[in-house]
């Protein structure tokens, strides 16, 4: 649960800072991704943990771990070079905010 709930809540602190119309708004929904987001790391290990068998807790902490740091390195690609050149730094939020919400219900549905 809390783990859906922070890919939610940074899929909706997207969409709000794409729609942010003053300065305070940009920054308290930037603080508001930031506190969601962090949600979400405390929370993953101990739930691959307990749902993967010993024998491959391993690659799964792995793939987990790699995924991660993959996507400090895709984000931006397509948040800049994509996103933000057809629809502004605006639509570069609201875009990535997109899939992470189509995630997170994903995993809503399937965590249960």
């Amino acid at each position: 649960m809390l783990i859906t709930m922070g890919i939610c809540g940074v899929a909706l602190a997207g969409f709000l800072i794409g729609l942010s119309q003053t300065y305070m708004m940009l920054i308290a929904f930037l603080v508001l991704m930031g506190v969601m987001g962090g949600g979400y790391h405390p929370a993953a290990p101990p739930l691959i943990s307990a749902s993967v068998e010993p024998k491959k807790r391993g690659r799964a902490l792995g793939i987990h771990l790699v995924g991660g740091s993959a996507s400090h390195f895709l984000a931006p690609l397509i948040g800049v070079n994509v996103l933000a050149t057809v629809w502004g730094w605006r639509g570069s939020f609201i875009g990535l905010a997109v899939p992470t919400a189509v995630f997170g219900i994903i995993l809503h549905v399937l965590l249960g």
